[in-house]
């Protein structure tokens, strides 16, 4: 009786109210979202005709395709030669096991079958979390109150719009949330000031933040989004011009977004074409002159790096600088050098990779000392090339479904 009154219980209300709480703390926090996640998940064993639902799932392409390339990576631990760490809860193995399985989500979600009512309530639920992100980001900003509760990283001295989460994600959930909202606003009638004045300051908090990986979404698949799901029209045209106004007066008149970019074409640009010493020369005058407390000129500062003198007559600095390769110190520069590195670990293990936990091995043994910040290359070595085509396989039967239903266009973003 209790079973059954248990299962009843989790079936028609548990699993809906998890989804919306799931929404709400997933831009604001993923341990606890990840926990949400876990209990939704266990709610599923009290479900009835749980095998229906399960078969229901794997016939679905996209399902399918995510079980399978999650299925494959765990079963590569077999061949990571340090598999003795999977009962190690700190191994590095246990590490990345815990991030693969967040893939079980969409379909682990496919599994309550949710109806739309629950579904929109999760998706103003996920809206309100990033609402709530842009007040008190905003407001820590201006005030500096609020440092204690956001996420710290590479970008501690600079003043940007931060969130609860690493920018990197964060700038991704701001990009998905820009396009519910379009979705929603293109989808009504009648004129919604309210939800595009959301949508203006979400778009201003995104090319506010350092959120590289999310700025770069955003306008790749805003033309996309547009040109696939719509036809023009007099209130789509006005539509795109209010937004793209928004977006070039945020290219202006943001520090961040204006840095990040001007930072990205140097680094570039020293990448392919190296730095000459007049360059070299000048950055570090400049970087003497903003950063030492004495505040000398950059012209000072070039004289004394081409005077100073150690007692042999050395002209100890500018001979430092003859020998730094300025273009592997940029963050593009060493994410290349990093890359590299991956790859030459990877050369004998092409195929199947080198294992579940690997990458997170070589970083803890040294040999190389950063993560490869770049997803395709993590499976690559992870998985290899197997790996990476059941990767693209999800992409593709995703592409697939939405040219089968255009009505759907969102689950290409």
């Amino acid at each position: 009786m209790l079973r059954k009154n248990l299962s009843d219980f989790n079936v028609s209300k548990l699993p809906d109210n998890l989804l919306i709480i799931f929404g709400f703390f997933l831009p604001i926090s993923p341990s606890f979202s990840s926990i949400v996640f876990a209990i939704l998940f266990l709610t599923f064993l009290f479900k009835k005709n749980k095998l229906i639902d399960i078969k229901r799932v794997c016939r679905a392409k996209v399902s399918r395709s995510i079980l399978l390339f999650t299925i494959y990576l765990i079963i590569s631990s077999f061949w990571f030669k340090f598999n003795y760490g999977i009962i190690d809860l700190n191994s590095s193995y246990t590490y990345e096991l815990n991030k693969t399985l967040m893939l079980f989500l969409c379909p682990v979600l496919f599994l309550f079958n949710y109806k739309e009512k629950t579904k929109r309530r999760a998706k103003k639920a996920f809206i309100l979390g990033l609402i709530i992100t842009v007040l008190l980001g905003l407001y820590n900003y201006l005030f500096s109150d609020l440092n204690f509760l956001f996420k710290s990283g590479h970008y501690n001295n600079e003043f940007y719009l931060q969130g609860f989460i690493d920018h990197s994600d964060l700038s991704i959930f701001f990009c998905i949330g820009i396009f519910i909202l379009l979705n929603e606003v293109l989808k009504q009638n009648s004129k919604n000031y309210f939800l595009w004045l959301i949508i203006i300051a979400f778009v201003i908090f995104l090319l506010n933040s350092y959120g590289r990986t999310g700025i770069v979404c955003f306008l790749f698949l805003l033309p996309i989004f547009i040109i696939l799901k719509y036809t023009w029209s007099k209130k789509l045209f006005l539509s795109t011009f209010i937004f793209t106004s928004v977006i070039l007066l945020s290219f202006s008149l943001s520090n961040p977004l204006s840095a990040r970019l001007s930072n990205t074409l140097t680094e570039i640009t020293d990448l392919l074409y190296g730095v000459s010493l007049e360059k070299k020369i000048y950055r570090h005058a400049e970087y003497m002159s903003k950063n030492n407390p004495s505040q000398k000129s950059i012209e000072y500062w070039k004289k004394r790096i081409l005077s100073d003198q150690n007692e042999k007559g050395e002209f100890i600095w500018l001979n430092h600088i003859k020998t730094t390769n300025n273009q592997n110190q940029t963050s593009i520069g060493k994410r290349v050098s990093i890359w590299k590195k991956y790859l030459n670990e990877i050369k004998s293990h092409k195929y199947f990779g080198k294992g579940l936990g690997s990458v997170s091995y070589l970083q803890k043994k040294k040999t190389i000392s950063l993560n490869p910040h770049n997803y395709y290359i993590f499976i690559l070595t992870e998985g290899g090339i197997v790996g990476l085509i059941l990767l693209l396989n999800i992409f593709i039967n995703m592409f697939n479904e939405y040219i089968n239903d255009k009505n759907r266009v969102l689950k290409i973003i």
